[in-house]
């Protein structure tokens, strides 16, 4: 059924076709939205976009992200402005991805002179320090007044919920309902505690490799590739430790199935809120697999909630790490009982139909009030 006769614009300041996180994953399962709605054509947003590996087939603006003016250290200012305010004055809905605000001003236009409906889709708010975020919410709240906004998990939504929004709401992330093929291909251990996703700093991997140190009867894989890619093959080399099996490299769907489906568990020991959801925990969850993550107050603990489905330990703190994977590697039945609850807590909450069912019903209704 044909929802509309003008474009629906979906902007996304910062897409990175070589991630896989929630950030690209959002954007991928509403351009499925808009796809499967018969909605005529798509402005996205982001000067990387690697149309060649999409799915979906809309006709495809891309915007480029040249950068005019910094302020403390964002980009406010770009080229992409005017042609994505040609975008949107054919436009009946906007949808904004947060967090980066480098399209602000012709946001500010947008909900100011044209006045079009817009959702604001929060994924994760900033890390900065205090007097920074006040002001950066503060100006968010301005500039999005009357806007919807959509968070994607309570955690979130609790940080960045104005009462300049017209609504606030929670549209936790999914993960495809797509047949996923099996790799068993790997040359794994029988037993083994997996870590997999971005070498990146904020994913806590010195305290996990600090935490296999006192632990050389549990073996350990750790799977993907990132900045700290080579900062981590020195450190399990530095130690020779003999019980880490590093897989320094990009993981693909078939193999990453594989390697949840055969660990024993799956931990997540991020250390900020950078980390703001945790796919990879639903796909553990989805395989019926215990997690050990750590409480970092964002969309993680909600996804995998401590005593539920994840063992939760402090951040940032090896000894604890290393005490809590020791523990759930020795009790089968715990390992067991998480791993079923994870698994009932997933098809509850974050399927592939549900998430499509918000979106859907979201954008109708958004669609109704500007015919």
């Amino acid at each position: 059924m044909q929802l509309l006769s003008k474009n629906l614009v979906l902007i996304h300041s910062n897409y990175h076709p070589d991630n896989h996180g929630g950030i690209e994953y959002v954007v991928k399962m509403l351009l499925e939205i808009v796809v499967e709605n018969s909605i005529d054509t798509l402005c996205f947003f982001g000067g990387t976009l690697n149309t060649q590996e999409c799915f979906y087939k809309p006709r495809i603006a891309i915007v480029g992200r040249r950068v005019v003016a910094k302020i403390a250290g964002v980009s406010f200012l770009s080229f992409g402005n005017l042609r994505f305010l040609y975008a949107c004055l054919k436009s009946r809905v906007v949808i904004f991805q947060e967090p980066y605000p480098t399209l602000w001003p012709a946001m500010f236009v947008i909900r100011y002179l044209l006045r079009t409906p817009t959702i604001l889709l929060v994924h994760a708010n900033p890390v900065a320090s205090t007097p920074v975020m006040k002001a950066y919410s503060f100006f968010r709240g301005v500039i999005f007044r009357g806007a919807v906004c959509v968070a994607t998990s309570p955690n979130l939504l609790s940080q960045v919920r104005s009462k300049n929004y017209i609504a606030n709401q929670v549209i936790p992330l999914c993960l495809s309902d797509r047949s996923f093929s099996y790799s068993n291909s790997l040359n794994l251990p029988e037993r083994y505690v997996l870590y997999i996703g971005r070498l990146a700093r904020y994913k806590g991997l010195e305290y996990l490799v600090e935490a296999a140190t006192m632990q050389p009867g549990i073996n350990f894989v750790i799977a993907g590739n990132g900045p700290l890619s080579y900062s981590i093959a020195n450190a399990i080399d530095a130690k020779a430790l003999k019980n880490i099996i590093f897989f320094n490299r990009f993981i693909s769907e078939p193999e990453k199935n594989e390697l949840i489906e055969r660990s024993e568990f799956v931990v997540f020991p991020s250390t900020s809120a950078n980390e703001a959801f945790g796919l990879v925990q639903l796909e553990a969850m989805r395989a019926g697999k215990a997690l050990i993550n750590t409480w970092i107050d964002t969309g993680v603990n909600y996804v995998a909630p401590n005593g539920v489905c994840a063992i939760t330990v402090e951040k940032c703190n090896s000894i604890a790490l290393s005490k809590a994977i020791e523990y759930l590697w020795n009790d089968i039945e715990l390992m067991a009982k998480l791993g079923s609850s994870g698994l009932a807590r997933y098809e509850d909450l974050f399927t592939h139909t549900q998430f499509l069912d918000a979106w859907t019903m979201l954008v109708k209704s958004m669609i109704k009030k500007v015919r």
